[in-house]
């Protein structure tokens, strides 16, 4: 005889009412967990139906929350969000309230050219950039965020389009006659830079500067401040962001420390996760357009940016990544 699932559901219960009311006279109390069991063993046919039917529906729920959206889709339906610190002029607020600076422009720029109308800018302390990345926080970091092998473990670069060493922003004049990382070593000249940032790390890690003479900021005009209130001798910062600053302070209290020997030199791109691969491919080939057409250029020129910090097509994300050609986290031959 044919059974419909839900007579047959209705039968079951009927059983089950019945062997609760036995186990209730025999024993005199609630029914024994075995009761149950029982239950699954006569419904052992009907249920390994349902349970098939359940658990594709779990799996149905499962992949569908797992799913993620491409990032070239969500970035045209919602905007592509970029991470950036106050950094003039690689990222910043201007006076106008705007987000805009060399990488910031050459982020607009390959976002238009892949159909995304807008960037959305998300301000971030430097040692917060690459959680804010892996987090989902951000899709991306456009801003001055050198590549090596370290950062290309848990990160996907583009190819580098910019390249700068490490200068030092101190008084006018350079009256500690500062030079070099050496003259931190041996002495009780205290140094100043940005969280988590690399000029800081070489400073401890690599010249043995200890930390209350290594101080870290979350943004850099608070190390820029602490050299004007003499917390600090020297703030070090990239040749760029120093040159920057003194030009448009003009005649102030602080200079650019000339000469000064760059243990590191940086090559810089962008960053995004390593599951936005296939958005990373599109996207290099239009920064790379961007170099030949002269289109990098042209915004470096609009920020009068050193035109030998910017870097043609013979660097790849490969060679920045790679250990053993001897990086100087330059990615290029010493």
């Amino acid at each position: 005889m044919f059974f419909s699932r839900s007579m047959f559901h209705l039968m079951i219960l009927m059983a089950f009412a019945s062997l609760i009311a036995f186990a209730a006279v025999a024993c005199g109390g609630a029914a024994e967990p075995e009761v149950i069991e029982k239950e699954v063993i006569v419904t052992k046919e009907v249920e390994v139906e349902v349970v098939k039917e359940v658990i594709v529906e779990k799996e149905v729920i499962v992949v569908a929350e797992a799913a993620t959206v491409p990032l070239l889709s969500k970035a045209r339906d919602n905007g592509l969000s970029v991470g950036f610190v106050q950094e003039n002029p690689f990222g910043y607020i201007n006076d106008k309230g705007e987000c805009t600076g060399t990488d910031i422009e050459v982020t607009r720029e390959a976002a238009r050219r892949m159909g995304i109308e807008d960037i959305l800018c998300v301000h971030i302390a430097w040692e917060g950039m690459l959680p804010a990345t892996l987090s989902g926080r951000v899709d991306m970091i456009p801003v001055g965020m050198p590549s090596d092998a370290a950062k290309c473990e848990v990160l996907l670069f583009t190819d580098p389009y910019q390249t700068m060493g490490i200068a030092a922003l101190v008084k006018a004049g350079n009256p500690k006659n500062i030079h070099s990382y050496e003259d931190f070593v041996d002495s009780d000249l205290i140094l100043a830079g940005s969280l988590g940032a690399l000029e800081l790390i070489i400073a401890r890690e690599d010249y043995g500067v200890p930390e209350e003479r290594a101080l870290g900021f979350g943004e850099q005009s608070q190390a820029v401040e602490a050299v004007k209130t003499g917390r600090a001798d020297a703030a070090l910062y990239t040749t760029n962001f120093v040159a920057r600053y003194v030009l448009e302070q003009g005649d102030g209290p602080l200079g650019q420390a000339e000469p000064f020997v760059s243990p590191q030199y940086f090559n810089a791109g962008h960053m995004f996760r390593h599951e936005d691969a296939q958005f990373v491919a599109q996207w290099n080939d239009i920064l790379y357009d961007m170099k030949v057409d002269g289109t990098i250029k042209r915004i470096f020129d609009d920020f009068e940016m050193a035109p030998e910090s910017l870097l043609g097509t013979e660097v790849s994300s490969e060679q920045c990544c790679d250990d053993s050609i001897g990086m100087n986290y330059g990615c290029l031959p010493d």
